[in-house]
C-alpha cells in the first residue's frame, strides 16, 4: 500500500490553530513523536509557508465543524472533523496544491511488474545518480521549479520515518551513474487518507475564544488526505489537513485503568532479587486499613 507524508498543510493548520487560539506561546508535547514532529518538521518548516502563492496554500478556520467540513468538500476532499462539543472549540483546515511540470516533457511507455502491465512515462533527459544508504540508482527528474528524486524502494516507511527518509535523500552526496540514460517510471493516480494521529494532544497556551481567559488549548483531532497524480507531462500534489482544538479544562482525559476485580499484587524492592510480597486480593479484603 502506498504511504505519503505532506508536511506543509500540517504545518499550516498548526499555525492557523495558534492564530485562532490567540496563542501566548508555541506548541509543546509530552510524547517522543510530538517532540520529533515539532523539532524536525513544524519549527524548521514554518518559513516554507511564505514561499507558497495564495492559490497554492489556502486556509480556513471556524467555530463549527460543519463549516470546516463544507469548506473541505468544496475543495474536493472527503475528510471531516467530528462535531465540536464546547463553545471554545474551534477547527482549522488547509489545502496545499503543488503543480509540477517536467523541464522537458516525456512520452508514454509501459512497465511490467510481476506479470502485470502498467502505463508509464519515459523522460529521456534525466540524469541518474547513487546516494549512500540507498540501494538502488536514483533518477533526477528536472521540473520548472525544482527536481524530483525517484528510486525503487522495497518495504514501507510511515509518518515521521518516511519524512526522515526523504530528508536523508535530499541531503545525501550524489555520485553520477552513467550506466543509465533517462528514466521510465509508472504513472500514478493516488488518493488516500493519511494517519496523522501523532499530532493529537499537542498543547499551546492561548486565550479562550468565548471566555477571553488565559488557558491551554489541546489538539483534539487531526486528519489528512493526499492526492498525487503523475504522468509524462508532470505531476500534481493536492493535500488537505484539518484539526480541531479544545480547551484543556474541557478535554475528556484518557480513562485510568480500574482494578475492579480480584487482583494480583507483586511488591519488589530494587535492592533485592526476590519480591517482598506476592498476593491475589479478593473483595472480602477490600477495606480502608486505617493507619498503616
Amino acid at each position: 500500500m502506498s504511504t505519503t507524508f505532506c508536511p506543509h498543510p500540517l504545518i499550516h493548520v498548526l499555525g492557523l490553530g495558534l492564530d485562532m487560539g490567540t496563542a501566548q506561546g508555541s506548541y509543546s508535547g509530552q510524547l517522543p513523536e510530538h517532540r520529533q514532529f515539532l523539532d524536525q518538521v513544524f519549527n524548521p518548516g514554518l518559513p516554507d509557508l511564505d514561499t507558497f502563492e495564495p492559490e497554492e496554500l489556502q486556509g480556513f478556520a471556524a467555530l463549527e465543524a460543519g463549516l470546516i467540513n463544507d469548506w473541505l468538500d468544496s475543495k474536493g476532499f472527503s475528510i471531516t472533523l467530528e462535531p465540536f462539543t464546547d463553545p471554545d472549540d474551534f477547527g482549522v483546515a488547509s489545502v496545499a496544491t503543488v503543480a509540477i511540470e517536467w523541464q522537458e516533457s516525456g512520452v508514454t511507455s509501459n512497465i511490467e511488474h510481476e506479470g502485470d502491465s502498467y502505463e508509464g512515462a519515459f523522460l529521456a533527459v534525466a540524469p541518474v545518480v547513487t546516494i549512500a544508504d540507498f540501494p538502488n540508482p536514483i533518477g533526477l527528474l528536472s521540473t520548472k521549479d525544482g527536481v524530483v528524486y525517484m528510486t525503487k524502494w522495497e518495504g514501507s516507511q510511515e509518518k515521521l520515518e518516511l519524512f526522515r527518509l526523504g530528508m536523508q535523500m535530499l541531503s545525501g552526496t550524489m555520485t553520477p551513474d552513467h550506466s543509465y540514460e533517462g528514466v521510465i517510471f509508472p504513472m500514478v493516480d493516488h488518493d488516500a487518507e493519511v494517519d496523522v494521529s501523532f499530532m493529537v494532544d499537542l498543547l499551546f497556551p492561548g486565550i479562550g475564544v468565548t471566555t477571553g481567559r488565559m488557558d491551554t488549548y489541546r489538539l483534539k483531532e487531526a486528519q489528512q488526505q493526499t492526492k498525487f497524480r503523475m504522468n509524462e507531462e508532470g505531476a500534481k500534489v493536492e493535500s488537505a489537513a484539518a484539526a480541531s482544538f479544545c480547551l484543556e479544562c474541557c478535554f475528556e482525559p484518557t480513562p485510568p485503568l480500574i482494578i475492579d476485580g480480584p487482583f494480583l499484587v507483586v511488591i519488589k524492592n530494587h535492592k533485592r532479587q526476590m519480591p517482598d510480597f506476592i498476593g491475589i486480593i479478593t473483595p472480602e479484603d477490600w477495606a480502608h486499613p486505617g493507619n498503616l
